[in-house]
């Protein structure tokens, strides 16, 4: 009962993080614009089971990531603040990215990102 309560409180945290001001670059098509054109979001790259909570005791983000989608057939998704996006690329090229931030560029079909290109996202200096 105790793990439920702090797997909960922590994905509260982390979905509160993701959705202020400054820690999320998403960038959503309006109505009327241009589907075609590549969209860019920045989230965070994690499997479609654990959706970033590493529910895994001695796992990183990483491998709990990597784990879930090689072992357990899951998909690479994007979180972003509240919203998850399944990515559509090579696995091997999200692996890299798997655990961690990136900005992602595509095209969005339904709830899944068509990737064109990922980029890790830079610490900024205090």
């Amino acid at each position: 009962m105790n793990t439920l309560r702090i797997m909960t409180a922590i994905f509260g945290i982390i979905l509160l993080i993701g959705m202020t001001p400054g820690h999320s670059n998403f960038v959503q098509a309006a109505s009327g614009q241009d589907t075609a054109a590549a969209n860019e979001w920045t989230g965070m790259v994690t499997d479609s089971l654990c959706k970033g909570l590493n529910v895994y005791k001695a796992h990183t983000q990483f491998s709990c990531a990597r784990d879930c989608v090689q072992l357990k057939r899951a998909d690479y998704v994007l979180v972003v603040g509240s919203a998850i996006y399944t990515l559509q690329a090579d696995k091997t090229e999200l692996e890299k990215f798997a655990g961690g931030r990136a900005t992602v560029k595509g095209q969005l079909n339904g709830n899944t990102i068509i990737v064109e290109s990922l980029s890790t996202v830079k610490k900024h200096k205090a």
